[in-house]
């Protein structure tokens, strides 16, 4: 196999193995399966449907307003921008700090989430599907709204 070969074979298989964890990741965003989670101060499981990311970031993942409360938006451009959250210091979210703040439920600023944001017990191969699914999430609404059918 000649090493253009090699590197277009690698380069599929990288491609793949991206398209399964984006699946692994709406799984876990929009049903919860695969997902651990508690409420910060409870040791009680969250059953999958409870956990599912959907039912308050919304299916765009820009967030719903529900009995009183607010889902954040999620959306890694949103994350990934350097502003003031919940009253800390500017911070800004990458991969890593996305899925630190869902174990610890601590954002990258070092402020504490809500009470009502689960805190999951997530791998680190599920927290960077759950991720790049997000990131796909964002480019299906950045080229739907740059004119694309």
């Amino acid at each position: 196999m000649t090493p253009g070969r090699r590197l277009s074979a690698f380069a599929a298989a990288a491609a793949l193995a991206l398209c399964a964890g984006v699946r692994q990741g709406e799984r876990m965003y929009t049903t919860g399966a695969g997902l651990y989670a508690t409420l910060a101060g409870s040791q009680d499981r969250l059953t999958d449907d409870a956990a599912r990311c959907i039912n308050c970031h919304g299916k765009d993942g820009q967030g719903l307003a529900e009995a009183g409360l607010r889902g954040s938006d999620i959306r890694p451009k949103t994350l990934g921008a350097r502003v003031r959250r919940r009253g800390g210091p500017p911070s800004r979210y990458d991969a890593a700090g996305f899925c630190a703040a869902l174990r610890t439920g601590i954002d990258p600023a070092g402020v504490v989430l809500g009470r009502g944001m689960p805190r999951y017990q997530i791998p680190a191969s599920g927290c960077r599907s759950l991720w790049d699914y997000l990131l796909e999430l964002q480019r299906g609404a950045d080229s739907s709204s740059a004119g694309g059918w």
